[in-house]
C-alpha cells in the first residue's frame, strides 16, 4: 500500500457531510456516518504507516513519527492493546474516538477559515457552524466527480474517499440521480479497488449489525479517573439535563421536567423516595429520575423494520447497554415456534393468542403472572385479579428479588411489612444507621434529607463494604453553595464491613449495649417501652451473652472499637432512625439480618415516635402498590375472602409460585406460560444461564414493556410484546384524561398524570392492556373490564372496597390529593401480634470462606436503575466505558500479582456447582479484603438460583 502521510480522510468525510447552507452536520444515520468517520481514522493511520493490516486483521506498528492530533489517541489505544485485533474490533475502538475527533477538525476547520464558530444556546453541542470559505468543499467534490467520471486508475486516496463517501450514502450531494445511475458501477469498481478500504467498506455496511458499544467497551480498555468525593453538585445537573435534552429535545424535556413529581403531574419513572408533603420544588427529581424520564420519553422509536432486520439470535448477543438505546416499541409483535423474527400483529390478534394459550393449558397453575414493582396501582390490581380468576396464586413479582426479606421479618417481628419513619423523621433524629445501601446511585432525592439532618447535628454512620460519594457528602445542586461545589459532609463514622458481616456487626453492638446497661442499669435500654409493648428479651439477652467478641470481629472484619464507637453514637443519640438496602437482604440470612436492626431499635424503643424508626429503601417506585393490590404469590385469607366478597368468583387458596420456583416450574414444564407486566425476568433473576433455560421452555412468553430488553430476546416457544405508555405519557379514553396511582416507600398514595404525547398513536396504557386480555379471556361476567378500562375510577372504586388501607380510594384521589395509609407502628400498635413486638434473636454462624477464595457481592454503577443500563460510566466510583470491571482490595491484587486493569475470570463454586464468567477487569478499590464487587447484572450469572435468603427465597 503506499504511503500518503498527508491522508486527510477524516476531514474530508466531514466536509461533504456538511450542510451548504449552515455548515452543520446533516441528519445522516448517526450509526453509518460515525462508522465512516472510523474507517477514515483507520485509513489514515495506515497511510501514515501507523498500522498495518491484513484486510481481516490489523497491526499496530512501532512508530515514532508524529501523527495528526486527532489520530493521537486512537494510535495510542491501538498501540497498546494485547493481541492482533479483528477489523471490525479496530472499527469499534475508532468509533469510540470519533466525539473528540470531531471536535478537533470542527476546530482546524475554524482555524483554516472554512467555517466560522457561534455559540448556541440550550443543546447537546455548545456550538453550530456557519460556512466560511467553501472553496476547500467544492474543489473535494470536484475531485471526486472526476475520479467517478474519469476511466482511468485514480490516485489511492481517491479511492478510498471514493468508498468512504459509497458507504455513507453521500453520492446524492454530488451526483443527480440519472448519474448515480449511469456511474453505479464505477463508483462499486473504485470502492474494491484499494484493498483496505473494501474490507472497511464491508465492515461499515455491516455497523448496524455490529455490537459496537460491547466490542468497544471490551477492547477500547478503561478510563478510570477520580473517585468522587460527594453526590450531587454541578455534573449531576449537567448529566441530568443532558440525558433528557438528547432523548426528548428542548421542548418536550422542558414540559416533562417541569411536571414530574407535581401535584397534577406524572410520578418519577425511578425511586419510590417520597416527594416533600410541604415545599416542594419546581424541579422535584433528581440525576437518576431525569434519566429514567430521558429513557422512558425518548424520541427514538423502533417498529416492524427493526424486528425485521434483527433476528431473535441477533438481538440474544446484544447488551442491555445496546438494547436499552433503540428506543420506544411501537407496534405488538409476534413470534411463532420456529420463527426467527418477530412479526408485527395487532393487540386484538395478540390477545387471540394468549386467550387460546391459556385456555388450552391442562390446569391454571400452569400459567405464571409476573409483576414488576414499577406498574402503577390499577394495571396491578386488574392483573392480579386477572390470574386469580384464570385461577392461580402464581404471581411472583420483582419483590420477590430484592425486600421480600424486609416485609417478611418486619411481619414476623413487628407484625406490619412497611417501615415507619419518614424524611421528616431523618430531619430530627439524633443519629441515622445506614445498612448496604448506597443513596448517591440509587436514591439521590434522600441526600437532601440527610443534608438536613447532618446539619441540624445528626450523627450519620453507614455501614458498608465500599465507600460512596453518597454515604461521604453531598453538594445539593438547589443551593449556590452546592452548585459552586461546595459539599456538606454527611457521614460521621464509616464502617467498612465485610460482605454480609452485617449481622455480627449488629450483635455486637448490641453485646455492648447490653454490656453497658449492666455496668449502669436504665442508661441504655428503653425499660418503659420494652416493658410494654415487647416480649422476648431475655432470649436476646442470652444470645448476647453467650456470643464471644472474637467471634464478632472475625465476621464482620471490624474490630471491637470500632463496634463500640458505632454503639455509643445510638446510645448518646436518643431517637435514632434505621435504614437498609439490597446489601443487606440479597443474603442466605437476609431475613435474619433484618430482624437484628429491628432488636437493636427496640432496645431503643425507636419505633412509633417521632425521629425514629426503621426505613427499608425499597427501589421501584411501586414496589409497595403492586403488593397492597394483591400481586403477591400467597396475599392471605382476608384478602382473598374480600375479593370474593366483592367481585363474586372463587378465589383459589392454592399458594403460588415465587420468582425463583415459578423459574424452576418452567424450566421442568410444570408452567407453561409467562405473562409479564413490565419487568425484564431474563437479566434480573439469578443464573442467567438457568433462566434462559426456563423462558425457552415455555410454550408462551408475553411481556407488556416500553422498550427492548433481554426478555423480548430470551422467549418461548411463542413470545409477544405488548408496548404500552410510560408514565409520563397521556393516557385519554374517550377524550377523557386518565391518571393512575402509586405508592411511595413510606406509604404515601398519590396521583400521576403524564403530560407527553405518546411516542405512538396506537400504543395502549397498561391498565387497558390488562383490561382487555381478560375480556378476551373470561368476555364481560360479573367483571366489567372493559369498562374499568374505560374510567379508571372505577378500578379505584373497587380496589377502596377490597384492599386493607384503601378505603374511600376513589374519593381520596378524584381530587388529585395525596392520602397516607394507616401504619400502625406509628401509633405503636403491635395488636397483630398479640399486642407486643418480639425480639428475635438471630446470631452470627462461624463462616469462613474457603482459603484463596473471596466474599463476591453484585453492585449497581451510577449509570444504570435495576436491570436499565443508561451509559457505560460509573462516575461516583472513577470508571469511565466499561462495565466487566471486579473492585478488588490492592493486597490481594498485589498477593496474585494481579495489575491495574487486568482481565481476570471469575468462577463461583456453590455446593459443588461451578460457574464462570468472561474475563472481567481487575480495578484496584478501597473494599475489605477478602472481598470483592461486580456490576449487577453481569454478576447474575455466577449467582446460583439454590443460594437464596432461608426463609423468603429471595436470591
Amino acid at each position: 500500500m503506499e504511503k500518503i502521510q498527508c491522508a486527510r480522510f477524516t476531514e474530508e468525510i466531514l466536509l461533504l457531510a456538511l450542510d451548504d447552507d449552515t455548515g452543520n452536520l446533516r441528519p445522516l444515520p448517526p450509526d453509518v456516518f460515525t462508522g465512516a468517520m472510523a474507517g477514515a481514522m483507520l485509513l489514515e493511520l495506515a497511510f501514515s504507516g501507523h498500522i498495518d493490516n491484513d484486510l481481516q486483521h490489523v497491526f499496530p506498528v512501532e512508530q515514532s513519527a508524529p501523527v495528526a492530533p486527532h489520530l493521537e489517541k486512537l494510535r495510542d489505544t491501538l498501540s497498546v492493546q494485547p493481541e492482533i485485533l479483528s477489523l471490525s474490533s479496530a472499527l469499534a475502538i475508532a468509533v469510540m474516538h470519533v466525539p473528540e475527533c470531531l471536535d478537533i477538525l470542527f476546530g482546524h476547520l475554524v482555524e483554516e477559515n472554512t467555517l466560522k464558530r457561534q455559540h448556541r444556546f440550550i443543546t447537546t453541542s455548545p456550538y453550530t457552524y456557519t460556512k466560511s470559505d467553501w472553496t476547500r468543499v467544492i474543489c473535494l467534490r470536484n475531485r471526486i466527480r472526476n475520479t467517478v467520471t474519469a476511466t482511468d486508475l485514480p490516485m489511492p486516496g481517491d479511492a478510498v474517499i471514493v468508498s468512504l463517501m459509497h458507504a455513507c450514502g453521500l453520492e446524492y450531494l454530488l451526483f443527480s440521480t440519472s448519474e448515480q445511475q449511469r456511474y453505479r458501477e464505477r463508483i462499486e469498481q473504485l470502492a474494491r479497488l484499494e484493498l483496505l478500504g473494501q474490507q472497511m467498506h464491508r465492515a461499515i455496511g455491516e455497523v448496524c449489525h455490529a455490537p459496537f458499544e460491547r466490542t468497544a467497551a471490551v477492547f477500547a480498555g478503561l478510563d478510570v479517573q477520580t473517585i468522587g468525593a460527594a453526590a450531587g453538585g454541578v455534573p449531576a445537573v449537567m448529566v441530568a439535563m443532558g440525558y433528557v435534552r438528547r432523548e426528548l429535545g428542548v421542548r418536550r424535556s422542558a414540559l416533562a421536567l417541569k411536571r414530574m413529581n407535581q401535584d397534577n403531574g406524572f410520578d418519577c419513572p425511578s425511586c419510590a423516595w417520597p416527594e416533600p408533603e410541604t415545599g416542594c420544588s419546581r424541579f422535584e427529581f433528581c440525576e437518576n429520575g431525569a434519566k429514567a424520564l430521558a429513557s422512558e420519553a425518548t424520541e427514538k422509536n423502533i417498529g416492524p423494520d427493526f424486528f425485521a432486520r434483527w433476528s431473535l439470535d441477533d438481538l440474544a448477543d446484544q447488551s442491555g447497554y445496546w438494547m436499552e438505546q433503540q428506543g420506544r416499541i411501537t407496534r405488538p409483535m409476534l413470534k411463532r415456534p420456529g420463527d426467527t423474527h418477530y412479526r408485527p400483529v395487532s393487540y386484538q390478534e395478540a390477545f387471540t393468542v394468549i386467550r387460546d394459550r391459556l385456555n388450552a393449558l391442562s390446569s391454571p397453575g400452569e400459567a405464571v403472572f409476573y409483576v414488576c414493582g414499577h406498574v402503577c396501582n390499577e394495571a396491578a390490581f386488574l392483573f392480579q385479579l386477572l390470574a386469580r380468576r384464570f385461577g392461580t396464586n402464581n404471581l411472583p413479582n420483582s419483590a420477590n428479588l430484592c425486600h421480600e426479606p424486609s416485609g417478611f421479618g418486619m411481619k414476623q417481628s413487628l407484625g406490619y411489612g412497611k417501615g415507619d419513619a419518614g424524611p421528616e423523621d431523618l430531619e430530627q433524629a439524633g443519629a441515622i444507621f445506614m445498612f448496604g445501601h448506597n443513596p448517591g446511585s440509587n436514591h439521590p432525592r434522600m441526600l437532601r434529607s440527610l443534608q438536613a439532618a447532618a446539619r441540624k447535628g445528626a450523627a450519620i454512620v453507614t455501614v458498608n463494604p465500599l465507600p460512596e460519594a453518597g454515604l461521604s457528602g453531598f453538594a445539593n445542586p438547589k443551593e449556590i453553595a452546592g452548585l459552586l461545589g461546595q459539599s456538606t459532609s454527611l457521614s460521621t463514622l464509616h464502617i467498612p464491613i465485610r460482605i454480609n458481616g452485617d449481622l455480627a456487626f449488629l450483635h455486637g453492638m448490641m453485646k455492648h449495649l447490653f454490656e453497658r446497661e449492666e455496668r449502669y442499669p436504665g442508661s441504655v435500654f428503653d425499660h418503659a417501652f420494652i416493658d410494654r409493648y415487647t416480649t422476648g428479651l431475655q432470649s436476646l439477652l442470652d444470645s448476647l451473652r453467650s456470643c464471644s467478641w472474637d467471634l464478632i470481629e472475625q465476621q464482620c472484619g471490624i474490630d471491637h472499637t470500632e463496634i463500640a464507637r458505632a454503639a455509643e453514637i445510638y446510645i448518646e443519640a436518643g431517637s435514632v432512625v434505621a435504614t437498609w438496602g439490597l446489601g443487606i437482604t440479597q443474603h442466605v440470612n437476609g431475613t435474619d439480618t433484618v430482624q437484628h436492626i429491628i432488636n437493636l431499635m427496640l432496645l431503643g424503643g425507636n419505633i412509633g415516635r417521632p425521629g425514629a424508626g426503621l426505613i427499608p429503601m425499597r427501589g421501584h417506585s411501586n414496589i409497595l402498590g403492586i403488593r397492597s393490590m394483591g400481586c403477591g404469590e400467597n396475599m392471605g385469607e382476608p384478602f382473598y375472602r374480600s375479593l370474593e366478597e366483592h367481585l363474586h368468583f372463587t378465589v383459589p387458596r392454592t399458594p403460588g409460585l415465587g420468582v425463583v420456583h415459578a423459574l424452576e416450574a418452567m424450566r421442568t414444564g410444570a408452567a407453561k406460560v409467562c405473562i409479564s407486566l413490565g419487568g425484564n425476568l431474563a437479566a434480573s433473576a439469578p443464573d442467567t444461564a438457568f433462566v434462559a433455560e426456563a423462558l425457552r421452555a415455555c410454550d408462551l412468553t408475553v411481556i407488556i414493556a416500553t422498550k427492548l430488553n433481554q426478555s423480548q430476546a430470551v422467549t418461548g416457544k411463542s413470545s409477544i410484546i405488548l408496548p404500552c405508555l410510560g408514565r409520563s405519557e397521556i393516557d385519554t379514553r374517550n377524550g377523557n384524561p386518565q391518571y393512575v396511582t402509586v405508592e411511595d416507600a413510606m406509604g404515601c398514595v398519590h396521583a400521576s398524570c403524564g403530560c407527553l404525547p405518546p411516542a405512538h398513536p396506537s400504543i395502549m396504557a397498561e391498565t387497558r392492556i390488562v383490561a382487555e386480555m381478560a375480556h378476551s379471556l373470561f368476555g364481560s361476567e360479573t367483571i366489567p373490564w372493559l369498562e374499568l378500562a374505560e374510567e379508571y375510577s372505577g378500578i379505584r372504586k373497587i380496589i377502596g372496597n377490597v384492599v386493607p388501607g384503601y378505603d374511600g380510594f376513589s374519593e381520596k384521589t378524584d381530587c388529585r390529593k395525596r392520602f397516607v395509609i394507616r401504619n400502625p407502628l406509628r401509633e405503636r400498635d403491635f395488636s397483630s401480634l398479640g399486642g407486643r413486638a418480639l425480639f428475635i434473636p438471630r446470631a452470627p454462624l462461624p463462616k469462613d470462606p474457603a482459603s484463596g477464595t473471596f466474599t463476591l457481592m453484585s453492585i449497581r454503577s451510577h449509570d444504570q436503575f435495576n436491570t436499565t443500563i443508561y451509559g457505560l460510566d460509573d462516575r461516583y466510583r472513577g470508571i469511565r466505558n466499561q462495565r466487566r470491571i471486579v473492585f478488588m482490595n490492592r493486597v490481594d491484587m498485589a498477593e496474585r500479582n494481579i495489575a491495574a486493569e487486568q482481565p481476570v475470570r471469575i468462577s463461583s463454586n456453590h455446593e459443588g456447582q461451578y460457574r464462570t464468567a468472561p474475563p472481567f477487569h481487575a480495578i484496584p478499590y478501597e473494599i475489605p479484603r477478602g472481598c470483592v464487587a461486580v456490576y449487577f447484572p453481569e454478576a447474575n450469572a455466577l449467582v446460583p438460583r439454590q443460594s437464596r435468603d432461608r426463609q423468603t427465597d429471595t436470591p
